[in-house]
């Protein structure tokens, strides 16, 4: 039998659980991948976090930084292989907070939750209102 060091679960979650770090990896997967469109999607979302939480997710090798151009330099950020893999957790782990909460979700009593079109992919609706949760937080609604 083979001694863990730690839990799987744990040291995943103690990556993942930090302030913010979802909704970074979130923006990156949704196509904002510059530090200020990341600022700008996440009103309460300071610099000096988000360079932290940034630094770290390269550090775990779940975000690389690619630096284009020479003046003006512009950097972004991409999603590795690594980070890619996290795409089923996240939507699972937002699957679950669907189903088990959907008031704290919507706002709405259980049983009343927005409908989903059965011939479109769940996934893909699932993605459909992040990226209109997005959307709506920088048009200030």
């Amino acid at each position: 039998m083979v001694d863990l060091k730690t839990c799987p679960v744990e040291n995943t979650l103690a990556i993942l659980g930090k302030k913010w770090t979802p909704q970074i990896i979130g923006n990156i997967l949704h196509e904002c991948k510059r530090f200020n469109d990341i600022l700008s999607v996440n009103p309460g979302l300071t610099s000096r976090v988000l360079s932290t939480r940034l630094k770290n997710l390269s550090e775990f090798g779940i975000i690389e930084k690619r630096i284009q151009g020479h003046s003006p330099v512009m950097i972004e950020y991409n999603l590795t292989e690594r980070g890619h893999q996290l795409k089923e957790l996240i939507f699972d782990l937002a699957m679950f907070s669907i189903d088990a909460f959907p008031d704290s979700i919507f706002g709405v009593l259980p049983g009343r939750l927005p409908h989903f079109n059965s011939s479109i992919c769940l996934r893909d609706q699932i993605e459909n209102l992040n990226l209109l949760h997005t959307h709506s937080r920088t048009n200030g609604h």
